[in-house]
């Protein structure tokens, strides 16, 4: 292998996490960036573009044209492309908004999950119709539950939502041959947006990060009666309907009699062929009957469909089906033990399952920018309080010219690099926005770990950063996580006589042998060899995961992957190129 590509490939020494909710080195980590409810999977940023209905064609409406894949392109195209009558979606949203025409229809912003179209009015309303697509997951769950939620979190907790103006969550049941949800444009501009127009000073930013974190303590609040995902009391069975929505010493009561925690929306019970199998998707009434039904859902996937690997990297291993049972049972085991537990660190709560920099509205002028809205509460699931209260993208520091310092009992504020004095202009100001993200990050981390006396309970657990990650694998064993899960579970055995007192690792319920677990590590040392070689690539190419990239640098870096691909030696990485057809992608696990 070259000297130079030797440089490129080497791998990076990594951070410890921070153990009460994912910071930057689990951002880094993992292709995971949703709380744990939602199907790990890498983000694709939600793209804005201006398609109206007078200067393109229809096809661009229904396709995916905010970028591109250097690799399984058309299966990404195949699950965001979407059909539906156009005219009849401007009759349905004239209907709703009480005009008598619709003056424009634009394609506004398309993500992984929906495509989003801006209307104009004769009366000079607005407002924002958003259409799934096929991967979205169970068009009326997804669709259901999320306006539910919308509902539930606007008019119970009073969190600045839009009102939702008009919705179908069955295609057949409407002319426009698609699920829809029409609500009100929010008012400010999202925070990514004034963040590239301007770098914000670390004061200035801060009424941002307290709105939130006052947001989440109203999602704290309420103490649900189950796990699932939230609904109208119409939208779930009879059965269903007669349970309670609260626990009895829930603190919030309102909404008792409109909404229901129904089946989950959670992917990793939907994806692919699960959709059609008879599966238990909740609700669930207790933390252990969720985390179980997640394992068995995995364990029933992989027995009915899961066949030897015609190609395997260390994402996707080759170890075969049986392989992956046994780690199943073994986490099942585990969770029998009695590694989680009832009480108010796993009691049901519903919590965002993106709070990205996307997703928070702000004032657009002037500073500070206080909080207006928080969209997308798409796959919003009741989830147990200490593994969905994550940490939120939108203030998490992945990393630059500042070390983020070492989280610990006290608040240690981020510094300036060494040699910022020597820095040029542009540089000095590319090191203040780092200084000002830490700081963000670390204010974030501590200002929640006060309000929210859970983040607190948790950090004290021996086997929390396990249970998290365990959490994280569980449902996605075969598609890309066997490792993490096995790390999991090792790790756990470890911890084990520090989680039960008096305990030790012979009585583990887990099991590894010294052996298992020589091998493994040696196995997950190739493996993580491979993907920070991996990782490395794509912040070279300036793409993700998935390899996404914007249309109008797709050629460009298609000419450097390939040049790149050359270079790759499979020996010194620990496996093949990522970026080829058939090669692993977490959207089509």
């Amino acid at each position: 292998m070259a000297l130079g590509l030797l440089k490129r490939f080497r791998p990076r020494p990594r951070g410890t996490l921070e153990l009460v909710a994912p910071g930057p080195a689990l951002l880094k980590r993992t292709p995971l960036s949703k709380p744990l409810l939602t199907s790990p999977s890498t983000p694709l940023r939600l793209v804005f573009t201006r398609s109206t209905s007078e200067t393109v064609s229809r096809d661009e409406f229904f396709d995916y044209t905010s970028g591109r894949w250097l690799y399984n392109e058309p299966q990404q195209l195949a699950l965001r492309h979407v059909r539906f009558d156009v005219e009849a979606m401007k009759r349905i949203a004239c209907e709703a908004i009480g005009a008598r025409k619709c003056s424009s229809f634009e394609k506004l912003a398309e993500g992984a999950y929906n495509k989003i179209f801006l209307l104009k009015f004769d009366n000079n309303a607005e407002a924002i119709v958003r259409i799934p697509n096929p991967i979205a997951g169970p068009p009326h769950y997804v669709t259901a539950s999320e306006v539910a939620t919308m509902d539930y979190v606007r008019t119970v907790l009073n969190i600045p939502v839009p009102r939702v103006l008009g919705w179908s969550s069955r295609a057949s049941s409407t002319p426009a041959g698609v699920e829809y949800i029409i609500m009100e444009k929010v008012n400010g501009t999202a925070l990514d947006d004034r963040w590239s127009r301007a770098y914000p000073e670390y004061e200035q930013l801060l009424p941002t990060v307290k709105g939130v974190i006052e947001m989440e303590g109203r999602l704290l609040r309420p103490n649900f009666s189950a796990f699932g995902s939230l609904y109208y009391t119409r939208d779930v069975s009879p059965a269903l309907r007669r349970r309670e929505l609260y626990h009895e010493d829930s603190e919030v009561t309102d909404g008792a009699d409109r909404f229901r925690i129904g089946p989950s929306v959670n992917l990793d019970f939907w994806r692919g062929e699960r959709a059609t199998m008879d599966i238990d998707r909740g609700p669930w009434d207790s933390v252990h009957d969720y985390l179980i039904a997640l394992a068995r859902c995995e364990q029933a996937w992989i027995k009915s469909h899961a066949k030897p690997r015609a190609m395997h990297d260390p994402y996707r291993t080759a170890h075969p089906p049986s392989a992956h049972l046994d780690l199943l049972e073994r986490f099942i085991r585990a969770i029998n033990a009695g590694v989680v537990f009832d009480g108010p660190m796993f009691s049901p709560t519903l919590w965002h399952p993106d709070l990205n920099e996307g997703n928070i509205f702000v004032q657009p002028d002037p500073l500070p920018p206080e909080v207006t809205g928080i969209i997308d509460w798409q796959h919003a699931c009741v989830g147990p309080s200490s593994l969905v209260t994550t940490f939120p993208r939108a203030f998490a520091y992945t990393g630059g010219m500042v070390a983020l310092p070492p989280i610990g009992p006290k608040a240690v504020p981020a510094r300036f690099p060494d040699n910022y004095k020597s820095l040029s202009p542009s540089a000095k100001r590319a090191a203040r926005w780092d200084w000002t993200r830490a700081n963000i990050h670390v204010f974030y981390s501590f200002s929640s770990r006060e309000r929210q006396p859970i983040r607190r309970e948790f950090a004290a657990l021996p086997h929390r950063q396990a249970l998290v990650d365990l959490v994280q694998a569980v449902g996605r064993s075969w598609a890309d996580r066997f490792m993490e899960l096995r790390e999991g579970l090792v790790v756990l055995q470890g911890l084990w006589g520090d989680v039960f007192e008096g305990g030790s690792s012979s009585a583990c319920a887990i099991g590894f042998t010294d052996d298992e677990i020589r091998r493994h590590r040696e196995e997950y040392g190739a493996y993580e060899l491979y993907r920070e070689a991996r990782e490395e690539l794509g912040e070279e190419l300036g793409v993700d995961l998935d390899g996404w990239v914007e249309v109008e640098r797709f050629e460009e870096v298609r000419s450097q992957c390939a040049e790149l691909e050359k270079e790759w030696d499979e020996d010194a990485t620990g496996g093949p190129f990522p970026y080829a057809d058939g090669m692993w992608s977490s959207w089509l696990g």
